[in-house]
């Protein structure tokens, strides 16, 4: 889908920014990783390269989405904090260049939009 970060800080600074009369941009906290990675309440965008793993922060802590990429030929897995899920599974598998959206849900679990 996307072949850089900069294009999609770019789409991401276009989709964001604007609209329902406020104007301006809203910027997104985009993190690069290339090792496991403990999701902070301040991420909207996780981007990974290799193979890692990035582990959410409980449902409660306040995330309203969360985006997780992976890049050309890596292998990303998403777990879930404890015992919530993720559309009713512990982890979630992202292959080479795949990216998922989360939310959180009423059941205390992630939602995938």
């Amino acid at each position: 889908m996307f072949k850089s970060l900069s294009k999609l800080r770019l789409v991401i600074s276009a989709i964001s920014g604007g609209g329902g009369g406020g104007g301006g941009i809203t910027f997104m906290n985009i993190i690069e990783v290339t090792t496991d990675h403990l999701v902070s309440a301040s991420d909207d965008v996780v981007v990974g390269t290799g193979t890692l793993n990035v582990t959410l922060l409980p449902v409660t802590n306040g995330l309203k989405s969360l985006t997780i990429k992976s890049t050309t030929g890596s292998a990303v897995t998403v777990i879930a904090d404890g015992s919530e899920l993720i559309e009713g599974f512990p982890t979630r598998a992202l292959g080479s260049e795949e990216s998922i959206t989360i939310v959180p849900t009423n059941n205390n679990d992630w939602a995938i939009i």
